[in-house]
């Protein structure tokens, strides 16, 4: 998939350890290592931020067999459950972790790797197929995302378009190689012929940062905790002289740490990226150039090269600016679809190249796309939209349609069609028409108090997402809401507790509608304000 004919006398890797690889090396080697293994057959990689870790890699599109990419740090009964889900041929992994598998056929070792064969029957997966990775909010089930060839190769070259990456650049490897974001740093510097930094220290050891500097290193990739942590270590205090390009993904970053940032980038001459994406669109959507990251603060920018945003509301494409509905993206960069057991694996090209991200947006005047939240469960009362997040916002609409069947019985009492029953003691029927008609106004009255309440809550949400502190949240139990319910549906709450300033509280989740992703003793990101009061963004994800 990746040809480096035209760049083999360029450097490809530097390790920690001071080895070099040029990209004429990393082919051979990669060549070599693919003999062993039949193509059209799924390999698993337990992955590391190691030239071996990488020649399986890239070893597999060699031979087009297709690689599922997990961390080596998995936890074994997870790792397990993926190999019953899936039945790999091969497992490529580190070889201190070789001897938990002695029952299984050892094939090849290389670069600290070692080859095992799992499966011994046929296995011809399609030619469409070219990777597998963990969903966006998956890291705790073995839901894949299967991506092409055309997917990997189209969102590294839009990637190395918009940062331009050349033959010049030198990346360090500051995220994991099985990460989405992580794997799109090297993906979009093999196809330029620039040079990755390979390390497995991390950023706030001492030994990162000797690395990054006697290397000259000029870019440097990371999360919202990434720069959270960053500028606790006084990250603008270090010497990087050869330092050009800072990109931030996987996560809203604050408004102030983006400030903070792009401020010191720009005396020091550096690029500050601010980007969106998510593994179903293999990476990357959208990027904001660096040059309107203050003046356009908060907004995940526009579409990356050959890509394409919509906003749908309804099913309708919203041209207008400031009105709020789902992103939806457009490109040859959008994975083809999900996969759940071993025969998904065999499906076709279900995204159509389409992807109905689940973040709810809008665009300014400008065209700059900023996110206003996740998308919720709505019921519409006369073309208004309700969001149905807190159990008030189902009381809400039960006390309108009580209110609404009061009034209208009211109407039909003063027109003489519904009469008192025989029984009643109210036999006067604009008597019992004004006691209709009382008590439905009453109902909607406090169906509009509920409206105000959840505004108001959904407000406090947004705010405490935009400005709150981030801080880790412990679940202690995920749980169904009973007697709460829509079309059948019982939605789920999350009880979670955090540490805030020397205090522990306990606070539940607004309602989920699909089953969370989590489980008790998973760490979650809690938004909490001064007051103590706190929300979670993403119910799906643990951290």
């Amino acid at each position: 998939m990746f040809d480096f004919s035209s760049y083999f006398s360029n450097t490809a890797f530097i390790t920690s350890k001071g080895e070099l690889y040029t990209y004429k090396n990393v082919s051979i080697l990669s060549e070599e290592l693919g003999k062993y293994i039949q193509p059209h057959s799924l390999i698993f990689i337990l992955c590391s931020n190691t030239i071996g870790s990488v020649l399986g890699y890239l070893s597999s599109f060699k031979v087009n067999a297709v690689p599922l990419l997990l961390s080596k740090e998995i936890d074994k009964s997870l790792l397990s459950e993926f190999i019953r889900k899936y039945s790999p041929t091969y497992l490529w992994l580190p070889d201190e972790m070789a001897h938990e598998y002695c029952d299984k056929e050892f094939i090849f070792s290389s670069h600290g790797y070692s080859l095992m064969r799992f499966g011994k029957k046929d296995v011809d997966l399609p030619d469409n197929l070219a990777l597998l990775l963990t969903t966006s909010g998956s890291t705790g089930s073995p839901k894949l995302v299967r991506l092409s060839k055309e997917n990997i190769l189209e969102n590294a070259k839009s990637i190395a378009q918009y940062l331009d990456i050349d033959q010049n650049e030198r990346a360090i490897t500051s995220l994991p190689m099985h990460y989405s974001y992580g794997l799109s740093v090297i993906n979009s510097h093999l196809i330029s012929g620039a040079t990755i930094l390979l390390t497995e220290d991390s950023y706030i050891q001492r030994d990162f940062w000797v690395f990054a500097r006697e290397q000259r290193v000029t870019s440097f990739s990371g999360v919202p905790f990434t720069y959270e942590i960053l500028k606790k270590m006084k990250f603008w205090n270090r010497n990087l002289p050869t330092l050009r390009t800072l990109t931030q993904a996987g996560g809203k970053l604050s408004n102030e740490l983006i400030e903070y940032f792009a401020k010191n980038a720009k005396l020091r001459d550096v690029n500050f990226y601010v980007m969106y994406g998510q593994t179903e669109a293999t990476a990357r959507m959208s990027y904001l150039p660096c040059q309107y990251t203050i003046e356009k603060i908060g907004s995940i920018g526009q579409a990356i090269p050959g890509g394409k945003f919509e906003i749908w509301t309804d099913m309708v494409i919203v041209e207008e600016s400031n009105i709020i509905g789902e992103l939806v993206y457009k490109g040859r960069n959008v994975s083809l679809g999900y996969a759940e057991c071993f025969n998904d694996l065999l499906r076709g090209d279900d995204n159509k190249g389409t992807l109905y991200t689940g973040d709810l947006v809008y665009k300014d005047n400008d065209g700059f796309y900023y996110i206003a939240g996740r998308k919720k469960r709505f019921l519409k009362l006369f073309g208004n939209r309700i969001s149905l997040d807190y159990t008030e916002d189902l009381l809400r609409v039960i006390f309108f349609w009580i209110g609404i069947f009061f009034l209208v019985s009211g109407v039909l009492s003063f027109l003489g069609i519904l009469k008192p029953a025989v029984n009643s003691g109210i036999q006067n029927p604009d008597m019992l028409g004004t006691v209709f008609s009382i008590t439905g106004v009453l109902m909607c009255i406090i169906s509009a108090a509920l409206g105000i309440y959840t505004a108001k809550l959904d407000k406090l949400h947004l705010q405490l997402i935009e400005n709150g502190t981030k801080v880790k949240g412990l679940v202690e139990k995920v749980y169904l809401q009973k007697y709460t319910r829509y079309r059948r549906q019982i939605p789920y709450r999350i009880l979670y507790s955090f540490t805030y300033h020397d205090k522990v509280y306990y606070h539940k989740s607004r309602l989920v509608w699909e089953k969370p992703d989590l489980k008790k003793g998973d760490l979650i990101t809690v938004y909490v304000n001064n007051l103590g009061k706190s929300t979670v963004y993403n119910c799906n994800e643990a951290v």
